[in-house]
């Protein structure tokens, strides 16, 4: 996120933009913990607008399972 976004929004003379992550484990959401201070700090050290968005495609115990 803190280089290949950042280039593609220069290079298309845009500010916003948004970094999509996808959850597939445990493993996968432990990496996120610190994507919202990255995405704070390129938004101040690059005057942009990047948006961190997180998507938990886990699979999930339906409640008429338990």
């Amino acid at each position: 996120m803190n280089k290949q976004l950042p280039t593609y929004l220069e290079a298309e003379q845009v500010k916003d933009g948004y970094f999509i992550v996808v959850i597939f484990n445990e493993a996968d959401e432990k990496r996120t913990k610190d994507i919202g201070e990255l995405a704070s700090k390129l938004n101040k050290d690059m005057d942009c607008n990047i948006t961190p968005v997180v998507v938990d495609a886990r699979p999930k115990i339906l409640a008429s399972k338990l």
